[in-house]
This record gives C-alpha cells, sequence and structure tokens, in this order.
C-alpha cells in the first residue's frame, strides 16, 4: 500500500512549548484528515488527542488548520507532508483539541437563545426568512474565529462572526423580543467594517448574511 508523511503538532504535558511529530500512515483513495488522525491513533500513537464526533459535517468538533488553513478535518482530503495544527486564536487543551469553556461563558451574558417564558406563547408554525436558514447550517466549528483578523478570545471587546452568525440567527428568529442590533454593536461588530476577512469551510457567506446587516447595509 502507499505511503504518506503528515506532521502533527503535539503540545506536550506541559502545554507551553509544543512540537511537530512525523508519522508515516497509509495512503487512501480520497483519505480525509480526519481519517489520518484516527488511523494514527489506533495504530500508531494512541496519545494523539483531536475531536470528532459526527464525522461527517454535522458536529463542527474536528476542525484543524492543514498547511495553514483552517479545515473541517471530516471534509478535507489529507495531502503529502501535510502539516496539522490546531485552529488559530484559540486556546488550547491538548494536541489538537480546543478549549472552548471561555466560549459557553460568553454565550450566558450574551443571552443567545430565546426564553422559554416568550415560547409558550408563539404559535407552533414559524415562518423565518431563508437567510435564517442560511446561517442554521453553522456547526460551531469556530474555523470563522481562527481566521478572523480581529478576532482574540482574551479579549472581551469583540465577539468575533461566529458570535456574530448566532446573534444574526436570533435577529430573524420571529420569537425574538431582544435587541440583537444593539448587542452587536455591544460586541464590537464595527470593527468588522471595511474588513472582507470572514471565513466560512461550510460556504455561509458571513459578510453578507450576518455582519452587513447589522451595520446598515455596509
Amino acid at each position: 500500500m502507499n505511503q504518506l508523511t503528515v506532521h502533527i503538532y503535539r503540545s506536550g504535558e506541559n502545554r507551553v512549548r509544543g512540537r511537530i511529530a512525523k508519522y508515516l500512515i497509509p495512503k487512501y483513495p480520497s483519505g480525509t484528515v480526519l481519517q489520518a488522525l484516527i488511523d494514527i491513533y489506533d495504530h500508531f500513537d494512541s496519545t494523539l488527542a483531536f475531536s470528532y464526533g459526527c464525522r461527517f459535517k454535522r458536529c463542527g468538533l474536528c476542525a484543524v488548520q492543514m498547511n495553514g488553513r483552517s479545515r473541517v478535518a471530516c471534509l478535507t482530503k489529507v495531502v503529502e507532508g501535510a502539516e496539522i495544527r490546531p485552529i488559530r486564536h484559540l486556546p488550547v487543551a491538548r494536541d489538537l483539541v480546543i478549549d472552548r469553556r471561555h466560549l459557553f461563558a460568553k454565550k450566558r451574558t450574551m443571552e443567545l437563545y430565546i426564553p422559554l417564558d416568550l415560547m409558550s406563547n408563539q404559535p407552533l408554525i414559524l415562518s423565518p426568512p431563508a437567510v435564517f436558514y442560511r446561517l442554521a447550517q453553522c456547526t460551531e466549528c469556530l474555523c470563522c474565529l481562527a481566521e478572523c483578523p480581529e478576532y482574540d478570545w482574551s479579549r472581551p471587546d469583540f465577539a468575533g462572526p461566529y458570535f456574530f452568525v448566532q446573534l444574526a440567527r436570533l435577529h430573524l428568529d420571529p420569537r425574538n423580543t431582544i435587541d440583537r442590533r444593539e448587542q452587536a454593536r455591544a460586541f464590537g461588530i464595527d470593527r468588522c467594517k471595511g474588513c472582507k476577512g470572514c471565513y466560512c469551510p461550510l460556504g455561509i457567506n458571513i459578510r453578507r448574511d450576518a455582519i452587513r446587516p447589522f451595520l446598515g447595509g455596509d
């Protein structure tokens, strides 16, 4: 069987100074990055830490950086000499695993939900606009945060594109009663003016569907 070489970031026990480990793995037709990681874990090195859930495009957990670009591992073909690292701008728990705890804390402060007491008084059939369903394709892979030139997880003044997508969805929800435009301004969306760096590996047009409406058609 043909083989290929991949290089993977390993964080080390102290998680301060990492290293790049080299692995020689079988080459499969249309083999994905996730398949390569699972193969390494199963047959070569069971200490490798990475995340995944569904194995195909649904959970958003398997995002990694390959050759300098954030990608969803289950959808990305692995190539010879690939260098695989954790996605940027987010804290690393271990190896390729991102620590998401700060995201959960921010979600609580931003009220990213429809209050239960309001939901009970709503009609059974809702008709949000088509853009709502486009934004609903977000799997929370966080690649948009990793590629955002303004985002830094340790700074509270800029929420980042992932959160603006969530706010836009709520803004379009017929049950919403919270001023999501004001929330977007409070969490720094004005810093997106003039920037066209939004990126989504699943093809969501974040700039058009989530950022621009909050900027008044910018």
